[in-house]
């Protein structure tokens, strides 16, 4: 099963439903890394690339060999991952 990071509009980071900083990423990223071979970034439509693009080279840094990408789209008022 994949890891799940979702990246928001706002730049907020979640990483499997617990938000975590841009500094603590990699950290948890080589932690999960022990139990999850893959990383799925699902970010939100309107999140610019170079975000998302940094979670996947966070992702390779620590160590997962399958990385993928999701865009998807919020209605209105929702929040969280």
């Amino acid at each position: 099963q994949a890891l799940v990071v979702s990246v928001e509009r706002d730049g907020a980071t979640w990483l499997d439903g617990v938000k975590v900083s841009h500094a603590a990423l990699p950290g948890a990223l080589k932690r999960h890394r022990l139990v999850h071979r893959a990383l799925l970034v699902r970010a939100d439509g309107d999140v610019a690339l170079q975000q998302a693009v940094r979670v996947l080279d966070a992702g390779r840094g620590a160590g997962f060999a399958e990385l993928s990408i999701a865009t998807r789209r919020r209605s209105a008022g929702q929040a969280g991952p």
